[in-house]
């Protein structure tokens, strides 16, 4: 049986095009690989009932002219599966990791979540400074990286994530 949290907590990974200027398409800015993922991977660990919310972190990083981060990433969840709203919280304000998990930690509190069971859900590279952060600013997560629970969706999935493994982008990050 999987583990269930009473809380996920999902960081987004900038935009498509970052760094330098966003890819804007259709007026629109278009997500990170990395942010789909990681919003992918919560949608997935929603709909097999191993939360009841989630937080979408990061705020308009592509510039005040363009929605949130965490609004895009709500927004690609609901296309691919009904969500109540209700189940999602947006942290809108911060422009990086730290002030994702002050602002979230913020919320916690605000919606009487912080006592709760949490799960920290991003990509793996991220995950080592993102943990750093959160013991910074004394919350108790596990970690649940993107890749692990979107290589469970299908043979397709899996093996496009097996492909960003091994892409030059990962391995200069890592």
């Amino acid at each position: 049986m999987e583990q269930t949290y009473d809380t996920i907590i999902v960081l987004g990974r900038n935009w498509k095009g970052y760094p330098g200027k966003p890819k804007i398409k259709d007026g629109k800015v278009h997500l990170s690989l990395e942010s789909k993922m990681s919003s992918l991977a919560a949608l997935m660990m929603w709909k097999k009932g191993l939360t009841k919310k989630i937080i979408l972190c990061s705020g308009k990083t592509a510039g005040q002219d363009f929605p949130s981060e965490s609004g895009a990433m709500a927004e690609f969840m609901r296309k691919r599966s009904p969500i109540p709203e209700e189940a999602i919280i947006l942290e809108e304000e911060s422009l990086e990791t730290y002030g994702n998990m002050e602002n979230t930690k913020a919320l916690l509190d605000k919606y009487n979540l912080a006592n709760g069971k949490l799960a920290l859900v991003t990509v793996g590279l991220h995950l080592p400074r993102s943990v750093k952060i959160c013991d910074f600013y004394e919350l108790e997560v596990d970690v649940c990286p993107s890749e692990e629970q979107v290589k469970q969706i299908s043979e397709h999935h899996k093996a496009a994530v097996e492909r960003y493994e091994k892409s030059c982008f990962v391995k200069r990050e890592k």
